[in-house]
């Protein structure tokens, strides 16, 4: 039975888990939903999700509805988890976003909706919680047309909305606005409704319209809205029925040689390694082999499978393509990359987010400094985002993070699971350098500050932002191996600028190269090239700049004032805003270190009405004295302290 993969996403306390708890006890596979509140829920399995009644990481549950099967998998609705929603979105089939009737779009879920559509996944959105007071129903139907960009086609419409009495009707009649609505959508790609709307006044035959619902719902033209209740169960069916509708049984073969992708690494309290992936193609067997596709590391052998079903894993000596599995005795295996056999359908390829802030961790107990760098290792196999960064010389570990919340869940699981209690710094943003103009630099062999045994010589160009960095060379003398010794030393040393930051936007051209064979090795242009690298990055000069966000705040009228105060306040730079009726809409651009401190005081705006969200805009110059990160290595800039460096074993090629 083939499986499809299905995702359900939203902004946090918009009601996913309740939906996904809903799912599972309407198809029959636990006997009473579980509530986020009470802690009893099927998915948010960790302790910490319990206690902050949020979903951390993504977890899967299996069920079979009208002899299909379906993997569930119920993703953080938090948008300092948002990498793990974006992992997972490269092994689904499918999507719900879920949407609050009383809250509406909120910060998340239009980051949410564009990642979805970035995938180019099928969509259903479930208009949650219209027994809640405030519920809104057509005016958000048209706010989720307008700024999220999703034609959405509303399949029910709610009654008594706003209260416990609340139910729903598909039933919608002529003269009724949620039936004209519907068939003015509908007609924006329909000739045949068109026409029909110039020649008469009567409403279009029933059967046309049912006839443009089915087609247009299958080419995607439009996108099926439900409102509903997750927690009384309202809607619920109807959500089941569109995702059949939307979201077809995929066609994976079975044929093919085995192929996986994976999407979460957790660890047992065992310390057990598990890999999560699902299977793409092909059958996958217990025992067998398999490689990292663009990895030339040797292939690893695969000592059990389990495999999903209902709310439990189970062993299995075989799983099938589009199955979600668990693989065991795998120790290399990374998020985001393929195992076996390269698929032959491309999955789909999200833009995954990446943290803008860095903070310093430290234990407070010093003895267990050691056991935090291995301890932060583990966490990062998990959430490779996090890159723990550790400082040799100073032994302090950076972390790279998305928000506070990020950071709390961090502390509490090092605090629990590894019985280390941590501090960290203030948080800063991860900057760049750029270099601004041109630079060139040489060793040659016999010089007198070049004590190994090779010519070197480079030119740094500064590049249009957002460009990389470009290389270029030219085969001549050199023995290959040494072309790609100069090479990737001279990416590695760019990790760290002139002022300890990542250089980024140059073109690197290598303009010299001699060696004396026999003597010379490879070792010599490892240890010439970097001195070269930052020498003409000296002479090109480099600016500092910060990760700058575009924002964009939805709050009432009546406190715009208050609010733009407060956006001035915290370092954001408003630059246009609009007032709709008693809704004002505010965007501009805000450094990324500010977006903690704005979030934390503009919720309290607008009777809780009022949202908040960012997206990374491009990296501007940062004012004043460029900040300084802590070097990981002696500065090859400083030639005597570097070659001394080298000499004692300090540095590490």
């Amino acid at each position: 039975m083939s499986t499809t993969a299905i995702g359900i996403l939203a902004h946090v306390d918009a009601g996913k888990t309740s939906l996904t708890e809903r799912i599972l006890f309407e198809t029959g596979v636990i006997g009473s939903a579980g509530a986020v509140d009470a802690g009893t829920t099927q998915t948010d399995t960790l302790e910490q999700e319990r206690a902050r009644g949020i979903s951390i990481k993504a977890a899967v549950a299996t069920f079979v509805r009208d002899d299909r099967q379906f993997a569930l998998i119920d993703t953080p609705g938090h948008a300092d988890f948002i990498a793990e929603v974006e992992r997972s979105l490269a092994v689904l089939d499918g999507v719900v976003l879920v949407i609050s009737a009383v809250e509406g779009i909120q910060a998340q879920t239009r980051k949410l909706a564009r990642a979805i559509q970035s995938a180019n996944l099928p969509l259903e959105v479930f208009i949650n919680k219209i027994d809640r007071n405030g519920a809104r129903e057509l005016d958000l139907v048209h706010e989720i047309r307008a700024r999220l960009a999703l034609p959405v086609l509303p399949l029910n419409c709610p009654i008594d909305s706003g209260s416990t009495a609340a139910s729903i009707s598909s039933t919608f009649l002529p003269g009724d606005t949620w039936y004209q609505d519907r068939v003015d959508l509908l007609a924006t790609h329909s000739d045949a409704l068109i026409e029909h709307t110039l020649g008469t006044d009567d409403a279009p035959p029933d059967e046309l319209i049912e006839s443009e619902i089915m087609a247009q719902l299958a080419s995607r033209l439009v996108v099926p809205a439900l409102f509903g209740s997750a927690t009384l169960g309202i809607g619920v069916d109807q959500v089941l029925d569109a995702v059949a509708r939307v979201c077809p049984a995929p066609d994976l073969s079975t044929e093919a040689d085995p192929s996986v992708r994976v999407f979460r690494v957790q660890h047992t309290g065992a310390g057990e390694r598990l890999v999560l992936g699902r299977v793409v193609q092909g059958d996958l067997k217990v025992r067998s082999k398999v490689g990292i596709i663009g990895n030339d590391s040797d292939p690893e052998r695969i000592t059990a499978i389990d495999r999903f079903v209902a709310g439990s894993r189970l062993p299995v000596q075989q799983a099938s393509a589009g199955e979600i599995v668990c693989l065991h005795g795998l120790k290399t295996a990374r998020i985001g990359e393929v195992l076996g056999a390269a698929p032959e359908a491309s999955g789909a390829s999200p833009s995954i987010a990446t943290p803008p802030l860095e903070s310093t961790v430290w234990s407070t107990d010093p003895a267990k400094r050691q056991a935090l760098h291995l301890a932060m290792e583990q966490l990062a196999d998990g959430d490779p985002f996090i890159a723990p960064r550790l400082n040799p010389r100073t032994g302090e570990i950076a972390i790279r993070l998305f928000g506070e919340v990020q950071t709390e869940v961090i502390a509490e699981t090092l605090r629990a699971d590894y019985g280390i209690a941590v501090a960290f710094g203030e948080p800063r943003p991860i900057c760049i350098e750029r270099p601004i103009g041109s630079g060139s630099s040489v060793m040659r062999m016999g010089d007198a500050d070049n004590p190994y045994i090779a010519t070197v010589g480079m030119r740094i160009d500064a590049a249009p932002p957002n460009s990389g960095i470009t290389y270029d060379w030219e085969p001549g003398s050199l023995p290959s191996a040494y072309y790609r010794v100069i090479e990737e030393t001279m990416f590695a040393t760019l990790l760290e600028g002139l002022h300890g930051w990542e250089v980024r936007d140059c073109r690197v051209t290598l303009t010299e190269v001699g060696y004396a064979s026999p003597v010379t090795t490879g070792s010599d242009f490892r240890r010439v090239t970097p001195m070269v690298v930052m020498s003409a990055l000296d002479a090109a000069e480099v600016t500092v700049c910060q990760p700058i966000d575009a924002f964009e705040v939805v709050t009432l009228a009546d406190v715009l004032g208050d609010v733009i105060h407060t956006l001035i306040t915290c370092g954001a730079s408003p630059v246009d805003t609009s007032v709709e009726g008693d809704v004002a809409t505010i965007t501009g651009t805000v450094p990324a270190i500010s977006v903690g401190a704005i979030e934390r005081r503009i919720y309290s705006f607008g009777r809780g009405t009022t949202s908040f969200a960012t997206d990374f805009l491009r990296y501007d110059p940062v004012p004043g004295d460029p900040p300084e990160r802590a070097r990981t290595s002696v500065s090859a800039l400083n030639r005597t302290e570097y070659t001394g460096a080298v000499s004692a074993g300090k540095v590490v090629f």
